[in-house]
């Protein structure tokens, strides 16, 4: 099969590889389509430094091809979207639920070889099943969107609040739709005057510049950090009210500064979001009712032998998401 393999910061090389038998409780999943994500561009800048060479790729869907003989959740044929996080299943976290916060935890593309490869032999787990009704250009943004939905959750948005979304990726975008649906009264704040336009296009939500977010100062019930920018949390914890709650869902590369007095005298309730634990079957649920679109953020479509020009043109204005065909 066929690999695309990070050897150093901006240089991806393919490599032909055997495709591994599965064991027992893992299938092998021929991928389908592959969406470009915010971790994976980091990485590939230097901006993140996992350990090279390394696959990237978190963001999957794809047909299961063959199961071994213990899998009897999913079967062969079966059309999926991957979870990317592989964990333990034993320790304390996982056997409460809480299994994003595993002590042997994984993550394609990040801590071991990913998705950006023909196949990939994975867990039964990490597989989700996708009804008939889901097209699979949707599927594939079910990790962001995941990601959004547990922010959201986080936040304990309600109806009638108003919500700060800093950051219009997939990750914002999406925070967007689910506040929206919540009752909220949202705003999305972001530097791009091309993502602006697309989320008022398409969701008739309210848009600033971060320049311009001083006008929200002490008005905003919740806010959703989407952008991974380490400034945006100075600007979450202005913006907030007293007693007002923030959700940090940006995964930064650099270290961040906070005012903890600010903190304390506003009497902020914060929140870590790190991945999406049990949260992947209520987004697919999501989307079987047409209750969100994700589609739209797709700006651009490669094959995956033009993987290069794909992380490049990810890299440029005016792209979202950028899928990669198998």
């Amino acid at each position: 099969m066929k690999v695309a393999v990070l050897k150093a910061p901006e240089r991806i090389e393919f490599e032909e590889r055997d495709t591994r038998e599965p064991d027992s409780n893992e299938v092998i999943v021929k991928v389908l389509h592959a969406g470009i994500a915010g971790t994976d561009l980091r990485i590939y800048k230097g901006i993140l430094k996992p350990k090279l060479p390394l696959v990237l790729g978190q963001e999957l869907v794809g047909k299961v091809k063959e199961t071994g003989d213990m899998v009897d959740n999913i079967s062969e044929g079966d059309t999926a979207v991957i979870e990317p996080v592989l964990r333990c299943s034993r320790c304390e976290y996982c056997l409460s639920g809480r299994y994003n916060l595993c002590e042997g935890l994984e993550v394609l593309g990040v801590t071991t070889d990913g998705g950006f490869a023909e196949e990939i032999v994975l867990p039964e787990y990490m597989l989700h099943r996708i009804p008939e009704g889901i097209d699979i250009k949707d599927a594939v943004l079910v990790n962001p969107a995941a990601v959004a939905f547990y922010a959201v959750k986080k936040a304990k948005i309600s109806f009638d609040e108003k919500v700060a979304v800093l950051g219009g990726g997939p990750i914002g975008l999406s925070a967007v739709q689910f506040a929206l649906r919540q009752g909220a009264e949202v705003v999305l704040v972001e530097p791009e005057e091309y993502r602006r336009h697309f989320a008022e296009r398409h969701f008739n939500v309210e848009t600033l510049s971060p320049e311009d977010a001083d006008d929200l100062s002490g008005k905003i019930d919740a806010v959703i950090e989407a952008s991974g920018n380490p400034e945006a949390i100075g600007s979450a914890t202005e913006i907030v009210k007293r007693g007002g709650r923030i959700a940090v869902a940006g995964a930064f590369g650099a270290e961040s500064k906070l005012n903890f007095s600010l903190i304390v005298r506003k009497d902020i309730e914060m929140h870590g979001v790190w991945l999406y634990p049990n949260i992947f079957k209520r987004v697919i649920g999501v989307l079987d009712r047409g209750k969100i679109n994700l589609q739209p953020y797709i700006t651009h479509e490669f094959e995956f032998e033009e993987i290069e020009n794909a992380f490049k043109t990810a890299l440029t204005e005016g792209a979202i998401k950028v899928l990669l065909e198998f």
